[in-house]
């Protein structure tokens, strides 16, 4: 059976669960996401896991994985594709197939209104990036849309409306080129690395800023970084 990848999951995906476990034993899944506990991405992921199991009448029941407990993002869809995890919540990863990249084109869309139209589930976009994820053995059902892209960072920048002065700031971005080009043409310092070690970075003054998220995301990093920039360069599904 394919592995599942969840990218706000709903009634399909509960039709679809009934379905494939008609005639199965009881099962425990494993659901993993990036954001911390008693966020919102987590608070209706417990919510969805508990319906389901209430709706295949504990046939299936899970065992949620919040704050990447279960690794990295990109190291978890792997996980999801061999079948060590069944589902996951979070960004997509991109060490495999690079053209996973594009609903992270920069400046792909500009408000909520085209966000919709363009990450519709029947969309373009996201019928390729299911083509893209059956080839890995990953059924895409869905996204939950959380914010558009900003930056977060240790200090304040010289100049932050003229992308052309260097701002002499190293900022982490998620090792995906779209956002190494974003970064510098903003005057930043990029510094790849993934979101696992985001918090160390800050924390030993390795990096000064990060791209790559938004406020939201950012929110257990307040204490960290005291300056937010909406730059709205991606928008988070």
């Amino acid at each position: 059976m394919k592995k599942l990848l969840v990218n706000i999951v709903g009634l399909a995906l509960l039709l679809n669960l009934s379905a494939t476990l008609s005639h199965a034993d009881n099962q425990v899944w494993k659901i993993g996401h990036v954001r911390p506990t008693g966020s919102s991405i987590d608070k209706d992921i417990r919510g969805l896991t508990k319906e389901i199991t209430k709706k295949t009448n504990g046939r299936l029941s899970f065992d949620v994985y919040p704050a990447s407990k279960l690794g990295d993002y990109s190291v978890v869809q792997e996980r999801c594709s061999f079948g060590e995890v069944e589902m996951y919540v979070g960004p997509f990863g991109t060490t495999i197939d690079r053209r996973l990249a594009l609903p992270a084109t920069p400046y792909l869309v500009n408000n909520w209104q085209e966000a919709k139209r363009v990450f519709a589930h029947d969309s373009l976009l996201m019928k390729k990036m299911a083509v893209f994820l059956e080839q890995q053995n990953i059924k895409l059902l869905g996204g939950w849309p959380v914010y558009f892209g900003g930056i977060l960072k240790t200090k304040q920048p010289i100049e932050i409306k003229d992308p052309e002065i260097n701002k002499k700031i190293l900022l982490r971005v998620p090792p995906i080129s779209s956002f190494r080009w974003t970064a510098k043409a903003l005057g930043y310092t990029p510094y790849p690395i993934t979101w696992v070690y985001a918090r160390s970075g800050m924390e030993s003054g390795m990096v000064e800023g990060l791209l790559g998220g938004g406020a939201e995301g950012y929110l257990d990093l307040s204490k960290l970084g005291k300056h937010y920039l909406a730059i709205n360069d991606h928008f988070e599904h």
